[in-house]
């Protein structure tokens, strides 16, 4: 149970214990001031004055069973307060100048903090699946994290966030409004004259600079740090990245849904290939972003349009793992898979929420990427192993990269790897090994079948430019 949760239920419980007197109204205080003349028989001048002070409100009423009486009880239940010596009752009265002396029962405060501490606890256990179950979109709202954001941000001018290098800002329209993007160019061109709309749109199709298209994970949007820091790191690898955010991200318009996500991305995509020609264009998605592509890559695979190659940062395999694996799932772990289906995932699928990436993955045809951190606390490892594995049954090409608990690189810092593992132009699929380019016309030319990306993990180098590429790869 956490600190604090503890730490009020047994003051809610203290307060309660020794809250043993309240104020009641007149008329209660009368009434019960008059049952007790009548049951004990009070008479003559003292019961007369205790029934005027009673009816005066001067007299707090203690809720409780006094011991029986004795000659050397204390004045608040002695003399003046009872007309019968040993009488008990659950009411009796205290004179004005008699304080309480705050007694406080040790039994009552535990029961009251162990009532205060379960009802919470009960609540989020059942009602949490309950209102997934009538109210599904409420855990799709949930799901999607578009409503944190950071206040002030500035989507215009790219430096301002953190980028290292010259980019723009440019906005595509998608089917619920715009789609808020950025166009960052390799730092080595970032010393350039400003370039226009168009040159940087013609830059896509440079096959020195091949393009990384990045959709990034829940919450926030294309501006926060780590993903800067991201596009940095590639950047200075001598890509191009276009990042953007889904509806009702950042700057985009709209309320995301799955599909209406994947739409986005695929808007994103369509004008990159559209400018890219035949430059290669690698997808890389991160944590809920991993979702998002590999649906998207399964479907392009499929009208056999795939991209040059897909990286899968932080995945999960499926929505029901991460859901369960998920720390804020700890209060409904209690549930059967009968009753997780039931009211979780059924409700979720119903609209449209299925995030199924160990069975699409199984549909892809261009090499696969797969980064996991040991110490993810979001998503865990085996879930990154599971999609892994779901891959190598079927046969993908799949390359998969797990960093040790000692790196602390957890959910969003694989970034800050110096051997981050880097996407390689002019790799042979069929022979797995580095094949012979040579210039023509000024311009890298792949020989043969060698125009795509394929992931080389190598610790001890990586090619940091464009001129690195040309005579290495």
């Amino acid at each position: 149970m956490p600190v604090w949760l503890t730490t009020r239920a047994i003051g809610v419980g203290m307060i309660h214990a020794s809250n043993l007197h309240t104020p009641l109204p007149s008329g209660e205080v009368d009434r019960l001031t008059k049952r007790r003349r009548s049951r004990h028989g009070t008479e003559g001048e003292s019961g007369q004055a205790t029934y005027r002070n009673a009816a005066a409100g001067r007299f707090r009423v203690h809720r409780g069973k006094p011991h029986p009486v004795r000659d050397t009880a204390s004045a608040r239940v002695r003399g003046e307060l009872l007309a019968e010596m040993g009488a008990r009752s659950r009411y009796f009265l205290l004179p004005p100048d008699v304080e309480h002396p705050g007694r406080v029962c040790f039994w009552r405060v535990v029961r009251v903090s162990a009532v205060s501490a379960l009802l919470p606890i009960l609540s989020i256990c059942i009602g949490g699946p309950v209102l997934i179950y009538f109210f599904p979109n409420l855990m799709q709202h949930l799901f999607f994290l578009n409503f944190r954001r950071m206040p002030m941000t500035d989507y215009d001018n790219v430096t301002s966030n953190g980028v290292k290098t010259a980019g723009r800002s440019f906005h595509l329209q998608g089917e619920e409004g715009r789609i808020g993007a950025w166009h960052m160019l390799p730092q080595s061109l970032a010393d350039t004259a400003p370039l226009s709309e168009a040159e940087m749109e013609a830059l896509l199709a440079d096959p020195l600079y091949p393009v990384v298209l990045y959709a990034h994970g829940n919450s926030f949007d294309r501006t926060i740090a780590h993903r800067c820091e991201l596009y940095n790191v590639l950047t200075a690898m001598g890509y191009q990245v276009v990042s953007f955010d889904y509806r009702g991200y950042g700057d985009s318009e709209g309320s995301p849904t799955e599909g209406g996500i994947v739409n986005d991305t695929r808007v994103v995509y369509d004008y990159v290939r559209m400018h890219s020609k035949d430059n290669a264009v690698v997808v890389w998605g991160h944590s809920m972003g991993t979702g998002v592509c590999t649906r998207l890559t399964k479907e392009l695979s499929l009208a056999r349009n795939a991209p040059a190659g897909l990286v899968l940062e932080s995945p999960f395999n499926n929505l029901r793992d991460a859901v369960m694996n998920h720390p804020f799932s700890i209060p409904i772990r209690w549930m059967t898979r009968g009753m997780i289906d039931r009211f979780v995932l059924n409700p979720l699928k119903s609209v449209g929420l299925v995030m199924e990436s160990d069975e699409r993955i199984t549909h892809i045809t261009c090499p696969i990427l797969i980064l996991h951190a040991e110490d993810d606390h979001i998503i865990p490892v085996k879930l990154g192993r599971a999609l892994k594995d779901a891959a190598a049954s079927s046969n993908r090409d799949v390359e998969y990269v797990e960093f040790p608990k000692a790196r602390e690189f957890a959910h969003k810092f694989i970034y800050t790897a110096p051997e981050l593992p880097e996407i390689q132009v002019c790799v042979s699929l069929s022979q797995q090994q580095h094949l012979a380019v040579f210039l023509e016309d000024g311009r890298v030319v792949p020989c043969g079948t060698a125009d795509i990306l394929q992931s080389r993990y190598r610790r001890d180098w990586r090619m940091t430019s464009a001129h690195d590429r040309r005579h290495y790869c």
